[in-house]
């Protein structure tokens, strides 16, 4: 990543010659969009009919996950999925006509995936993603839909964070958590699983909560991220004043950090999916990765504690007390 946005088409990459210069095809980025969510939608239908528990699930698709996100990042920015490109067009990171063709070719490679699932599992019958929408069966979609965009948001688009080498891992420890818990986090992924399948039971809830997810998760990056309030493209979403993201800011990350904790770890405890302490890993992980430079992510009051008396000249009683009021909240 850099101070540009995955949205934008890179200028290097597969690369062709012209005249003795080289420069990069105009379909390179739409090529490795379908390709690389292709090849995410066959592991998810591979996976879903394995003997493996649902917590070694969520890892083995962030494993798969991990290398193609830092394969691709230079080439389309790895997007992968609708849902991030929906988000990169609401902040203006996208124009809609270029959104809309990443959405196409995900859609696309998405498909194939899911047919190729279906030639590989025998008998074919058995690949059947139907889903019940529920209150308990749809929280974990629209919790790990929110924390995947807003956490793509911070490690690859913002400008604070750019040429960081970690948001593979940050964005992988986010799906990994979420697969395990029973997010699917990816309308691409669930339209080539049901086309394969050749029925829709379900299908409009697992298209409808990650995009609804992203318009909250895109509106915390823009209220608590300082580079926002100068940007030249505003997209779809109202500006935030620097005032506000300066002095509330890291007031509200603690806020969403810390919920997004107790809900990964109650989650975790409630359907036995994962391990408690994995999963409490994994959202540290991410949340330490992405909104560590807006408020340090102590999500803590202990921590925040602990900052306060290392260092009370920058971190005074008004702010250790915002934040545990926050954290507790």
């Amino acid at each position: 990543p850099s101070s540009s946005s995955p949205a934008v088409f890179p200028s290097h990459a597969l690369l062709k010659s012209k005249g003795g210069a080289v420069e990069q095809s105009k379909y390179a980025a739409l090529i490795m969009e379908a390709l690389g969510t292709g090849l995410l939608t066959t592991t998810v239908g591979l996976l879903g009919k394995s003997d493996l528990s649902a917590g070694a699930n969520g890892l083995a698709v962030a494993a798969v996950l991990l290398p193609l996100i830092y394969a691709g990042a230079r080439v389309s920015g790895a997007n992968y999925n609708p849902m991030v490109s929906f988000a990169l067009v609401l902040l203006g990171k996208m124009t809609p006509s270029q959104g809309m063709s990443y959405v196409i070719a995900q859609v696309l490679g998405a498909v194939g995936g899911g047919f190729l699932t279906k030639a590989l599992i025998s008998p074919a019958s058995v690949m059947d993603p139907a889903f019940d929408l529920t209150p308990a069966s749809g929280l974990p979609d629209v919790l790990f839909s929110f924390a995947l965009v807003l956490t793509i948001l911070q490690t690859a688009v913002s400008r604070a964070q750019s040429r960081n080498s970690f948001f593979g891992l940050a964005i992988s420890s986010v799906v990994a958590v979420g697969a395990a818990l029973g997010a699917s986090m990816n309308p691409g992924v669930s339209v080539g699983l049901f086309s394969a399948a050749g029925h829709t039971k379900g299908l409009l809830a697992r298209l409808a909560l990650p995009l609804l997810a992203a318009v909250p998760a895109t509106l915390l990056f823009r209220a608590t991220d300082i580079d926002e309030t100068y940007a030249i493209k505003k997209g779809m979403l109202p500006m935030v004043s620097a005032d506000f993201v300066r002095n509330r800011g890291p007031y509200l990350m603690e806020l969403v950090g810390a919920f997004l904790l107790t809900s990964t770890v109650g989650l975790a405890l409630a359907t036995k999916s994962l391990p408690a302490p994995v999963a409490a890993g994994l959202c540290l992980t991410f949340l330490a990765f992405g909104s560590g430079y807006v408020s340090g992510a102590h999500v803590n009051p202990a921590v925040s504690l602990g900052v306060y008396l290392r260092s009370a000249g920058k971190f005074g009683k008004r702010k250790l007390g915002g934040y545990m009021v926050m954290q507790a909240a």
